[in-house]
């Protein structure tokens, strides 16, 4: 199997991950917060991936020097997801979603100019069709209706949490290629859930689920394990593959929010969406054919 295929199935894979959980967890934020999301999500995630390292091969070494790079990492990445469910909690959607889905042009930005990473014409084209066809699914028209709408509180949290998220994958790139992707993809869930622990203790922030109901705890599972699903796919594309392409091709996942929230909360697709979807399909074949 090529690179490139490798590359677009891993992304695939994290685009339908992230795009799932991402359904359930913008429900679940609205009931107890984005920290206490945040930190169930991971730490339910450290004991499924710790099973299945348990009856899978594995190989646990790996570089020191590579500690620092792994607890930056999990900084961005709570910093990411932090953000961008605070940006829900408190900002529009129709400006928050496609500025934060449109991230993948960070991620394209440093492979190719920090890691000398290449794009051939097809890919490009293809790349600038998915970025184009997520921010057009992500968009509300109808909720736009002055200029004033991108003054909203949650804008601040949309741009950190794109700059964030564009991070990741170059940066989790450089540690899945020097050391297993699944005991990267262990360690990462331990240091963020410890991080975010950490953080709630500082914040006073209460984490219990005692007066949350069955429905909210089984969702956190789902949202964790879904999570950890595309996860350890990005990871393996990139420790295989190129994050040029894993990380567009993944960012995809609104593309998926969306259709979940036609088929389960009954919503109309606008125009807009309909294209934008068909746009990012499009934009995914033709990476592949080149």
């Amino acid at each position: 199997m090529s690179n490139l295929l490798i590359s677009i199935l891993t992304g695939l894979g994290g685009m339908f991950g992230y795009g799932a959980s991402d359904f359930l967890a913008s429900q679940v934020t609205r009931r107890i917060g984005n920290i206490k999301t945040i930190f169930w999500e991971q730490f339910i995630a450290v004991f499924v991936i710790g099973a299945v390292l348990l009856f899978v091969p594995v190989d646990f070494h790996f570089e020191l020097i590579l500690l620092p790079l792994g607890i930056l990492l999990a900084i961005v990445y709570m910093v990411a997801f932090g953000t961008y469910y605070k940006g829900f909690e408190v900002g529009n959607v129709s400006v928050i979603s496609p500025i934060v889905n449109s991230y993948a042009w960070i991620s394209v930005l440093i492979a190719h100019f920090l890691f000398n990473q290449r794009l051939e014409g097809l890919q490009i084209a293809g790349i600038i069709l998915i970025v184009l066809g997520v921010v057009l699914v992500s968009v509300q028209l109808d909720k736009i209706k002055t200029k004033k709408v991108l003054l909203v509180k949650g804008l601040p949290y949309a741009l950190v949490a794109s700059l964030a998220f564009g991070i990741v994958p170059p940066l989790y790139e450089q540690i899945v290629e020097r050391m297993d992707f699944l005991f990267a993809s262990f360690l990462s869930t331990v240091i963020a859930s410890i991080l975010v622990f950490v953080y709630s203790r500082i914040m006073r922030i209460k984490l219990g689920l005692k007066k949350e109901g069955g429905k909210t705890q089984l969702q956190l599972f789902i949202i964790a394990v879904l999570t950890l699903f595309a996860t350890v796919s990005v990871g393996y594309g990139y420790s295989v593959g190129d994050s040029i392409i894993v990380a567009p091709v993944s960012s995809g996942l609104t593309v998926v929010t969306v259709v979940l929230a036609v088929v389960f909360l009954k919503e109309r697709l606008k125009l807009n969406q309909i294209i934008g979807i068909i746009i990012t399909v499009g934009g995914i074949v033709l990476t592949g054919l080149a």
